[in-house]
């Protein structure tokens, strides 16, 4: 697994995206004002998954995964597959402890517990989402054994679509605290 970290994913500059389709930049760039017109968390985190999918397209699963802020406990808050999703308990609280994406691939490293051949996935990404220096939670996505491995450049694409939906999720909840 290859650990990145996001601090500094809000400054990417999208001219450093050359492999990246105009539509995939496209959504990222209207991603912000999508969630903006979800006024409720049961509208917003179903939204951001389904927002995922155009963005990230290879994957075959699309998850978000959200900390209970008092129990500490994790939550699958939104999801959509193609084939059952795969989630790490272990690698999501490391993404949300160390606000540091990861990216996985059976093909990087055979061994790696978190793509064990039990899972059926072949590669992944989880992407903290991050807000005002806290981790609200996790975007995760992966590919099954037959499909390509991401790159960074998806890591990449992942955190800032992160950063987006973690401003919406943040904003939400102020708003239902109201």
């Amino acid at each position: 697994a290859k650990e990145v970290d996001l601090i500094g994913a809000e400054s990417a500059n999208f001219a450093d995206f050359e492999n990246v389709s105009p539509r995939r930049l496209q959504r990222i760039c209207n991603l912000p004002f999508q969630l903006a017109t979800s006024t409720t968390l049961d509208l917003l985190l179903p939204t951001i998954v389904e927002q995922l999918t155009e963005i990230m397209p290879a994957a075959k699963h699309w998850a978000l995964v959200l900390r209970d802020q008092d129990s500490d406990t994790l939550v699958l808050n939104a999801y959509r597959y193609i084939h059952d999703p795969f989630l790490n308990e272990r690698l999501l609280r490391q993404v949300i402890a160390e606000r540091k994406g990861v990216l996985w691939s059976k093909r990087l490293a055979p061994s790696n517990p978190v793509a064990g051949s039990d899972s059926g996935f072949a590669s992944g990404i989880y992407a903290p989402l991050l807000w005002h220096g806290e981790a609200l939670g996790t975007l995760c996505i992966g590919t099954s054994g037959g499909e390509g491995a991401f790159s960074e450049e998806d890591l990449t694409l992942l955190a800032i679509a992160g950063q987006y939906a973690a401003m919406a999720i943040a904003t939400v909840r102020l708003q239902e605290r109201l």
